[in-house]
């Protein structure tokens, strides 16, 4: 009877569907992959060194890998699953008939998000960047923890900004889009909710080196 209970569960049965079909589904079980596991154990190694003792160069590094693993996994996750299934609520399996009669509605909320985006983060970077480009750290009081972390020299803050506009880009294809639709369809088929929530938890694994706080 448990063996029967066991085999008949749908979370068990999409286990043994991991690394089967064609390209595109492997790619996708492989970014998954990725972003459950080999990203927060890289992030957690790659960010030791820069903590124990913070350089330029140990920053620059940081950055532009960061930029670069965030790219590549967002272009595998769109290649393998479409960019329309990352970016509308159908293409991640769920219905909602009265968004389908109003499509606009879209259109309206990006444009929105995209003004925030704008006003809340890049702006800012860029404005302090230029008031105060010749001094070496900018932080406040709560930001003194991740001073490892935070550029100091003009050129540091060029990646800075090249790195918060990639990772407001790809994080959200990637945690939001991509891993909460592989969550919910494939091969786990998990329930809507707890997809947020795990999608949601993976995210927090890839920040651990801003500390418990960050």
């Amino acid at each position: 009877m448990l063996i029967e209970m066991v085999g008949s569960s749908p979370l068990l049965a999409g286990v043994g569907g991991f690394f089967r079909g064609g390209p595109e589904r492997i790619a996708a079980d492989l970014v998954a992959l990725f972003l459950v596991v080999v990203g927060p154990v890289w992030d957690y190694v790659e960010s030791r060194p820069l903590r124990a003792a913070p350089s330029r160069a140990l920053r620059m590094r940081y950055y532009v890998r960061t930029i670069v693993w965030l790219w590549v996994a967002t272009g595998a996750a769109v290649w393998a699953v479409g960019f329309s299934s990352l970016m509308t609520l159908r293409g991640i399996g769920i219905q909602v008939e009265w968004l389908k009669r109003y499509g606009w509605v879209w259109w309206v909320l990006a444009v929105l998000l995209a003004a925030i985006v704008m006003v809340q983060l890049v702006l800012p970077v860029l404005q302090v960047s230029m008031k105060y480009r010749d001094r070496e750290f900018l932080e406040p009081k709560q930001l003194v923890p991740l001073r490892f972390f935070l550029p100091a020299t003009p050129n540091e803050r060029g990646w800075f900004v090249v790195l918060c506009v990639t990772a407001g880009i790809c994080e959200e294809v990637l945690f939001r889009g991509f891993l909460m639709r592989y969550l919910y369809t494939s091969p786990l088929q998990l329930g809507l909710l707890p997809a947020i929530a795990v999608a949601a938890m993976v995210f927090g694994t890839h920040h651990f080196y801003q500390g418990v706080k960050g």
